[in-house]
């Protein structure tokens, strides 16, 4: 992954098979830093308010603030195991994380950088593991939180507000991303492994 400061001016990169994350100036992309933050960095998302950098450690089990003024590690919060993609909710006021060998969603408060709440994906599948959420996105009027199932090939919808499973919605085999149009609404699945084979006939 890779994001860029709130000036625009310096680009932070996730380097996957190290340890780091690359610090380089966007105009020449010179290296001007490298952040040690742990095992296998996987996604990173900017908090401006804060002048921090969330960095999920796919390697690890937790997620780790980078302070923007020093590229420093500061704290860290505890996730479940593999976490990968993260989301910004409304206001920039809390972070959720697909920890997909975990089978939960991780709800971090990022004021205190402490996670305050955790979904778990087995409550709606009790008798399966491995359902492995990998993505995340937010409902176009930002009241529900979907989530990819890809165990089960669908995605999960909860409330955002309270949190309640609202229900899940098929897919193909193993989806992988999900986007919203913003010009129609739709919602759009990546599936990793194409169609699969259907339903069996019993044959």
């Amino acid at each position: 992954a890779v994001a860029l400061s709130p000036d625009e001016s310096t680009l932070y990169v996730a380097n996957n098979e190290g340890k780091h994350v690359h610090v380089l100036d966007a105009a020449t992309g010179a290296e001007t830093a490298r952040v040690f933050v742990g095992d296998q960095p996987y996604d990173l998302k900017m908090d401006a308010p804060r002048n921090q950098l969330a960095v999920s450690l796919w390697g690890e089990s937790h997620v780790v603030f980078v302070d923007l003024a020093s590229n420093t590690v500061i704290s860290e919060a505890e996730t479940g195991k593999n976490p990968e993609v993260m989301l910004l909710g409304p206001g920039g006021e809390r972070l959720y994380v697909a920890n997909s060998d975990s089978d939960t969603v991780s709800v971090v408060d990022l004021a205190s950088r402490s996670v305050v709440e955790t979904l778990s994906l087995r409550l709606w599948h009790p008798t399966l593991r491995g359902l492995s959420p990998n993505h995340l996105a937010l409902s176009p009027d930002e009241q529900s939180l979907l989530v990819t199932s890809p165990g089960v090939n669908a995605v999960e919808v909860f409330d955002l507000v309270t949190l309640d499973h609202l229900g899940s919605i098929p897919t193909a085999w193993y989806p992988s991303a999900i986007a919203f149009s913003p010009a129609t609404d739709e919602l759009y699945v990546t599936n990793m492994k194409g169609v699969g084979a259907g339903p069996s006939t019993g044959d």
